[in-house]
Parts: C-alpha cells; structure tokens; sequence
C-alpha cells in the first residue's frame, strides 16, 4: 500500500474514532518508527488532530472538514504534496513530458500550470513538450530536408 493510501485510511479511521494510539497504527499497518512518524508529521501538519503523546486526536469535525474541501483547500493541499513528488520525479528521471506527468500524478492542465510556475529553472528545463509537438518538429524537419534547407543526417 503507498504512503498515501495510508495516510487516508488513517484519517478516515481518527475521523471515525476521534483517537488512536500509536501502538494500535504499529500493529495494524506494520509500520517501523520512522514510517510512523512521517504519517504522524503528515496529519498533524494538514490536518485538525493533536498529538497526547500515546496517539492521535482528532479535534475537527466531519462536517467543517468536508466544506473546507469544498472551498479550495483540498486543491492546496493536493498542491503541496504533489509539488515535491513532481520535483523528485523530475530529478530521478531527468527529462519528462507533459503529458507523462499528467498521466502519472492525475492532474490537469491548471494544475500543472501552477506546479510548473513553482519549479526551479534547472527543473523546469527537464520538462519537454508531449508528443503531438514532437511529431510537428520532426514534421518540420522533414520538410526542411526536403527542400534542401537542412541535411538529413
């Protein structure tokens, strides 16, 4: 199961049950400590729940948490996860499409607009345009061959 598949079982459980202790997460997602952690910094830090010390409380309600999605902070939240991973992805593979990180991440043109704007220069250039516009450059090309304005090596 990924990370974020976790992470949302874990909030519909605390939503659920108003706490859970650490140890019960342990036993019942066979995390290690450093796992734990990260899905304890994760809902702490988006979410309206405290930490006693033995577990998690949530302190939200349902109702409030719902109608702030509705309002927006879903997308800047979704925002704030995906731009990393984007950037990770970026790093790891060197060079990606378009349509390549739409496919992968789910998102839409408006979305990938935003994240583009955040990413460094450096990474920013390791995006290239999809496929249609690669077919019209070597479209182009071959034209240019064609006409005796470019080698065709």
């Amino acid at each position: 199961m990924t990370f974020r598949g976790i992470l949302a079982e874990v909030i519909d459980w605390l939503q659920q049950d108003q706490r859970i202790s650490y140890r019960a997460l342990q036993r019942h997602f066979d995390l290690d400590d450093a796992y734990l952690q990260d899905i304890k910094d994760a809902i702490l830090y988006a979410h309206p729940a405290t930490d006693d010390g033995r577990g998690l409380i949530w302190t939200g309600d349902l109702a409030t948490n719902e109608s702030d999605a509705r309002r927006g902070t879903g997308h800047e939240r979704h925002f704030q996860v995906l731009l990393p991973a984007v950037m990770a992805w970026l790093r790891q593979e060197g060079r990606v499409t378009y349509h390549t990180l739409k496919y992968v991440f789910g998102i839409d043109e408006t979305l990938l607009a935003e994240i583009r704007k955040e990413l460094p220069c450096a990474l920013r250039q390791r995006l290239i345009p999809g496929v249609r516009h690669a077919a019209r450059r070597r479209h182009h090309r071959r034209i240019r061959v064609g006409a005796g304005l470019e080698n065709g090596v």
